[in-house]
C-alpha cells in the first residue's frame, strides 16, 4: 500500500496493472463511493478499474499581492499566460547589476508548486493519448507552454532566477516567499489562505482562477491569445481540468 500525492500517474499505474483493482474488495464491504465527490472520484480511477482510493483534494489557485498590484497600476489577477508574463515584468525590481529583489513570477519548475502537474491544466495540455502512450512530444499544447515558460525565464535570466530561487533558502523559506514579499504573484493551494492570515495578517492577497494558455477558456475572448509566445499550432482548445 502507498501514498502518493500526485494524481498524473493513477492512469499509467492502473492500465499497467501495477495497481490491484480494488472493485472487489468495495462492492465486498459494501463501500457507498457515492459519498465521495465526483471529480475525486473521477481521478482515482482509469476506465472503470478502480486501483486507488482518494485521499486527499487540493484546490489550487493564483495568489496576487493586492498592495503590489495597486502600486503598479494593475486591478486584477491575469487571465491568461501572455498578461501573466505582462504583469510578472511589471511586478518586478531588479537591483542596478540585474539581480532580482522581487519576482513578479517565479517561472521555474522546482520552486515550491511549480510543477507540470499544476502548469499543464493552465494549457490544456494532456499527458496520454488514446492508446496510453505518452502526449508530451506531440501535444502543442505542451510546446505552447514550455515555450510561454522559457521566454519568461530568458527575460529574467535563469542564472538570476536561480540565485534568487536560492536567496530564499530551504523549502519553507521559500514556501513563505509570498508572505515576506519577495513574489507578487504565485500558485498555491487553499491552505496559503489559513497561512496567510496566520503569519502574515498585515498582507492583502488576492485569490483568482490559474491563468489559461486561451483567453476563450478564461471567458474574456473567442480567441487565442495573440503574443508570439503562445501561439501554437493549429489544435482544439482544450478547457483546463484541476
Amino acid at each position: 500500500m502507498a501514498i502518493s500525492y500526485s494524481t498524473d500517474i493513477v492512469g499509467k499505474f492502473c492500465a499497467a496493472g501495477a495497481w490491484v483493482d480494488l472493485n472487489p474488495y468495495l462492492q465486498r464491504d459494501g463501500v457507498d463511493l457515492t459519498a465521495i465527490p465526483e471529480v475525486a472520484r473521477s481521478y482515482t480511477e482509469f476506465r472503470g478499474k478502480r486501483c486507488a482510493m482518494p485521499f486527499l483534494a487540493d484546490a489550487y489557485g493564483f495568489y496576487f499581492n493586492k498592495a503590489m498590484f495597486a502600486e503598479a497600476g494593475l486591478t486584477e489577477a491575469p487571465k491568461t499566460l501572455a498578461e501573466l508574463s505582462d504583469m510578472a515584468k511589471k511586478l518586478t525590481k531588479r537591483k542596478p547589476d540585474g539581480t532580482i529583489e522581487r519576482a513578479g513570477f517565479l517561472p521555474l519548475f522546482g520552486f515550491y508548486e511549480n510543477s507540470p502537474s499544476h502548469f499543464a491544466p493552465m494549457a490544456g495540455a494532456k499527458w496520454l493519448n488514446a492508446d496510453g502512450t505518452s502526449a508530451i512530444g506531440a501535444d502543442p499544447a505542451w510546446k505552447a507552454l514550455l515555450t510561454w515558460q522559457k521566454e519568461l525565464v530568458d527575460w529574467y535570466g535563469y542564472d538570476k532566477l536561480e540565485k534568487f530561487r536560492a536567496s530564499l533558502g530551504d523549502e519553507w523559506s521559500a514556501d513563505n516567499a509570498f508572505h515576506k514579499g519577495k513574489i507578487a504573484m504565485a500558485v498555491d493551494g487553499e491552505w496559503r489562505m489559513a497561512f496567510l492570515k496566520d503569519q502574515a495578517p498585515e498582507v492583502q492577497f488576492g485569490v483568482a482562477p490559474l491563468p489559461v494558455l486561451y483567453a476563450s477558456h478564461a471567458g474574456a475572448a473567442t480567441s487565442p491569445a495573440t503574443s508570439s509566445a503562445y501561439r501554437a499550432p493549429p489544435a482544439t482548445p482544450r478547457r483546463p481540468g484541476r
